[in-house]
């Protein structure tokens, strides 16, 4: 039998680290504004942006479950 591994975005890895170990490694969206964004596609992700928007009031949603 044979099998893949699979993480997010949101473990605590690196798109790059899960991709040295072996991982599948599946970005997962988040909603600001309205706009779809995929935060580790093309390495982008601005914590400090994403965080900031948030205590502006912008409507900020994730792919996590609820």
């Amino acid at each position: 039998m044979s099998y893949q591994l699979v993480v997010d975005s949101h473990c605590d890895l690196t798109k790059q680290e899960a991709q040295e170990l072996g991982y599948v490694y599946v970005s997962m969206p988040y909603i600001l504004s309205g706009q779809e964004i995929f935060p580790y596609e093309d390495n982008f992700f601005n914590p400090s942006g994403f965080y900031e928007s948030m205590r502006r009031g912008v409507e900020v949603k994730t792919a996590a479950p609820s």
